[in-house]
C-alpha cells in the first residue's frame, strides 16, 4: 500500500515498462511532465515515441540480460518537441517487468555541449601549433574538422577534405589496425591508441584517438623515421643471426636481406654485385626484385667509366655514381635495354671498399621514376653498402679460416707429428689428429697431468724439471726434450718434443704450442748402428791378431819349401796344411759375427 502511494504521489517521474515494449503503468509527475495522459502512453508502444536516430530501450529487447541497465534518448513529449531522458531500469525476473525511474536531462546535454563545442574549439586553436595532426570525425566517419598538420601529414595539400569521409581518403581503412582501433574507441567510450603503416602514402603513424558523443578526435604523428629504424635493425640482426650459421651461402643472406628491405621500403629495387680484382670484373650476385640483371650480365662488366652502368663507374671511382634519367644518358645500350624492359628510369651505386681501399662489391637502387635519391635515402643506401660489406668480410674471413683449418688438418694428417696447443692458464691441452694416429689415443682435450702420467717413469723427473725451467725463464721461447712416452698399446715411444711458449706483455707463460715426434724408429737405428759398429770392432780385432798369425806362418813356410830338399817337404806341406785350417777356421768365426 505505501509502495503503492509512493508511485503515485513521488514527485520522479516513475514507470513500468513490460518486455513487449509497452508501458504497463505511468505515475502522474511522469504525465504531467510529458503532457500524456496514461491511456495515450500505454496505448502505443515505447518505439513509436523514441527519436529516430537514438537507440531502443532495453524493454523492447527479447532477451534481458541484465537486472538492471541505464540508457540515455530522444523522447517525443505532447508538444512535439523532443527532449533528452536518462532511463535507470531495474528488472524483476518474477514479473518480467522493469520498474524504471526517468529523469530529463536535456539542460544538462545542452550544457555538456556548449561545454565541449568550447573544449573543441580550443583544441582546434590549439592544434594548429600542434606537431601532430588533428581530426574529428562523426560516427560515419566524416570530417568534421582538421589542423593544417593534419593536410601536411597525410600529404592532402590541394585538397577539400571536411565534408569528406576518412573512409574514402585512405583506401582500405575498414580493413586497417586504424579503424578497429577508431570502433573500438566508439564502442567502449574509451581512449586507444594504436601505430601503424598507411599503405597510400608509404608512412607510419602513432594514432591516439579519444571519443565523446558521436564524435571521436584523432591525434596523429609520423613515425616513419623511428619506426623505419627499428625495422632496419631488427632486419640487421635477424641477418647477422644468419651469417652466424655457416650452412647459409653469401647470396642466400643478401638475397633474403635485399627481399625484406624491398618490403620496408617498396620504392626502392636494390641489388649487390661483386668485384673480381684479378679480372678487373663486377659479376652480379644478388637483385631479388629484378631478377633479370643477374640473368642478362652474369659474364660480369667491367670496371670501367661509363661501360654498361652505374655499377661501372662506382667501381672505377670508388664513388658513388647515378644516372637520374637512363634514358637520356650515355649508358651502354645495354644497359638502357635492360631497364626500358623491367620499367627502370633511374639508377645509383654505391662502391663498398674495405680498409684496404680495395673494392669488393656494388649495391645498386632502381626507381621506377625519373629521381635522384633524397639525403635520407643516400643515407639508406650508405647504410645498406656499410652493413653488406660486414657481411662479405665476414665470409671472407669464414672461407679464409676453413681453408686454414683444412690445411691445418691435411698437414696434422700428413705430419707424423702429434701437434698439441697447451692453454696455460687453464691447464688443457688440445691435440690434433696425430695423438692417435701416432699414440692410439683419441682424447682431444687434457691437461697436463694426463701428458706427465704417460712420461716413463725414469724420464720424468727430468724432463719436468726441464719444463718448469724454461716456462720460469721470460727470456726463453723455446723448449726441448727427448723421452719415452707410453702408447695405447703399452709399448713405449721415443719422443722428440718441441714447445713455441706464448708469453703476456709480464713475460708470464699463457700458451704452448708445439708437436711430439715419434723417433722411436730413429732410436732403434741407431742402437742397431751401434751393435754393428761393436761387430766391426771385433772383426777389426780378429783380423789384427788371429788372421796375421797363421798367415805369417803360411808365408814362413812358402819361402822354406823354396829353399828346402825334397826329402823335407812332406814335413813342410802337412805344417801349411795344419797352418790354412787355422785360417780357415779363423775365417769362419768372422762370417758368424758378421750375419749374428
Amino acid at each position: 500500500m505505501q509502495a503503492d502511494k509512493f508511485f503515485r504521489f513521488s514527485n520522479d517521474m516513475l514507470c513500468v515498462e513490460g518486455l513487449d515494449g509497452y508501458f504497463k503503468l505511468v505515475n502522474p509527475a511522469f504525465q504531467r511532465a510529458l503532457g500524456y495522459s496514461e491511456e495515450e502512453l500505454c496505448s502505443q508502444p515505447i518505439i513509436s515515441f523514441l527519436h529516430s536516430e537514438d537507440s531502443l530501450p532495453a524493454a523492447l529487447q527479447s532477451n534481458v540480460n541484465t537486472i538492471s541497465s541505464r540508457v540515455e534518448n530522444r523522447f517525443r513529449y505532447a508538444d512535439g518537441k523532443y527532449r533528452w531522458l536518462a532511463w535507470h531500469r531495474s528488472f524483476n525476473p518474477e514479473d518480467k517487468f522493469f520498474y524504471t525511474s526517468v529523469r530529463d536531462i536535456t539542460e544538462e546535454k545542452r550544457l555538456n555541449s556548449e561545454v565541449q563545442i568550447a573544449a573543441l574549439s580550443r583544441i582546434k586553436n590549439l592544434s594548429e601549433n600542434f606537431l601532430d595532426g588533428f581530426i574529428l570525425v562523426d560516427r560515419e566517419y566524416n570530417i568534421l574538422d582538421y589542423n593544417e598538420r593534419a593536410v601536411e601529414l597525410l600529404q592532402l595539400e590541394g585538397k577539400v577534405i571536411k565534408g569528406h569521409s576518412l573512409r574514402k581518403l585512405f583506401f582500405r581503412l575498414e580493413a586497417s589496425i586504424f579503424f578497429k582501433a577508431y570502433e573500438k574507441a566508439f564502442c567502449e567510450n574509451t581512449h586507444v591508441k594504436v601505430a601503424g603503416f598507411t599503405r597510400s602514402i608509404n608512412r607510419w603513424f602513432e594514432v591516439s584517438a579519444y571519443p565523446f558523443e558521436n564524435n571521436l578526435t584523432i591525434f596523429f604523428k609520423d613515425i616513419s623515421d623511428s619506426k623505419l629504424q627499428e625495422l632496419n635493425l631488427k632486419l640487421e640482426k635477424s641477418v647477422l643471426k644468419m651469417n652466424t650459421i655457416s650452412d647459409f651461402s653469401l647470396k642466400h643472406i643478401i638475397d633474403f636481406y635485399l627481399s625484406e628491405l624491398t618490403k620496408v621500403y617498396p620504392e626502392m629495387r636494390l641489388s649487390v654485385s661483386l668485384v673480381n680484382k684479378k679480372q678487373s670484373l663486377i659479376f652480379p650476385l644478388s637483385s631479388p626484385k629484378v631478377p633479370r640483371f643477374i640473368a642478362l650480365f652474369q659474364e660480369g662488366f667491367p670496371i670501367a667509366p661509363d661501360f654498361v652502368g652505374t655499377c661501372s663507374t662506382a667501381a672505377y671511382y670508388k664513388k658513388s655514381s647515378g644516372i637520374p634519367d637512363i634514358n637520356y644518358s650515355n649508358a651502354n645500350e645495354l644497359f638502357k635495354d635492360f631497364a626500358r624492359e623491367n620499367s627502370i628510369a633511374s639508377c645509383w651505386s654505391y662502391p663498398i671498399v674495405n680498409q684496404k681501399d680495395d673494392v669488393l662489391a656494388t649495391v645498386a637502387v632502381f626507381y621506377n621514376n625519373k629521381k635522384t635519391p633524397s639525403e635520407v635515402e643516400d643515407e639508406l643506401i650508405r647504410r645498406v653498402a656499410t652493413f653488406t660489406q660486414i657481411i662479405i668480410e665476414s665470409h671472407q674471413t669464414r672461407e679464409y679460416l676453413e681453408m686454414n683449418i683444412q690445411r691445418y688438418k691435411l698437414v696434422t694428417q700428413a705430419s707424423k707429428d702429434a701437434i698439441y696447443d697447451w692453454d696455460i692458464l687453464s691447464d688443457e691441452l688440445y691435440w690434433g689428429e696425430g695423438l692417435e694416429k701416432i699414440f692410439g689415443y683419441r682424447d682431444s682435450v687434457t691437461g697436463l697431468e694426463w701428458w706427465e702420467e704417460k712420461v716413463h717413469p725414469k724420464d720424468l723427473s727430468e724432463v719436468v724439471s726441464s719444463l718448469e725451467t724454461c716456462l720460469s725463464n721470460p727470456t726463453n721461447r723455446l723448449w726441448n726434450a727427448e723421452y719415452r712416452f707410453l702408447k695405447a698399446d703399452g709399448s713405449y715411444a721415443h719422443i722428440k718434443e718441441a714447445g713455441f711458449i706464448l708469453r703476456n706483455a709480464s713475460g708470464k707463460p699463457i700458451r704452448m704450442c708445439g708437436a711430439m715426434q715419434d723417433h722411436t724408429e730413429i732410436k732403434e737405428h741407431q742402437q742397431q748402428i751401434l751393435k754393428q759398429n761393436n761387430v766391426l770392432r771385433e772383426i777389426a780385432r780378429i783380423n789384427s791378431h788371429y788372421i796375421r798369425k797363421p798367415l805369417a806362418n803360411i808365408l814362413a813356410l812358402i819361402e822354406t819349401i823354396k829353399a828346402a830338399e825334397h826329402g823335407d817337404l812332406k814335413e813342410l806341406i802337412q805344417l801349411l796344411e795344419l797352418s790354412g785350417c787355422e785360417l780357415d777356421e779363423i775365417t769362419r768365426q768372422i762370417a758368424r759375427k758378421t750375419y749374428h
